[in-house]
């Protein structure tokens, strides 16, 4: 479905409302917020996996058509990290994917980054801020 429904908190009283519809219909995409929009990214139609991404402007109220990723993917996750989305991993209709895109805002562009060791699709990802966290891991316990 191309319906996007946000919930108003809180938990017990909240309540939904249907916002407009996006672009194209969708499902098993990534969502992500970055600078106040909202990005739905990749996902599959009901027949192909995608590549195209989607911003909705919660202040005008409107979807807009973005640059789209160099791989179709859908069951992958989507970040924001440093003022950059991440699309990671997923499927892309016949095999799961290592692969990693990041999207520069600045410029509506995706580019590849390096690819996670494993291929992994139907993920979860979030994004941990921990000052020296490579010097934590990579340590031998010393």
């Amino acid at each position: 479905m191309a319906v996007l429904m946000i919930f108003f908190p809180p938990f017990q009283e909240g309540k939904w409302q249907q916002m407009p519809h996006m672009i194209n219909r969708r499902s098993s995409c990534g969502v992500a917020a970055l600078d106040g929009m909202l990005y739905v990214v990749g996902g599959n139609d009901g027949s192909l996996c995608m590549c195209s991404v989607e911003r909705f402007d919660p202040v005008k109220g409107t979807w807009e058509a973005m640059a789209s990723m160099h791989t179709r993917r859908t069951t992958h996750e989507v970040v924001e990290a440093e003022g950059y989305l991440y699309a990671i991993g997923g499927n892309d209709g016949s095999s799961s994917l290592s692969t990693v895109e990041r999207y520069d805002p600045r410029h509506n562009k995706w580019m590849l980054v390096t690819s996670m060791n494993l291929r992994r699709s139907s993920i979860g990802a979030t994004v941990l801020e921990c000052q020296n966290l490579e010097r934590i891991l990579s340590s031998d316990g010393a």
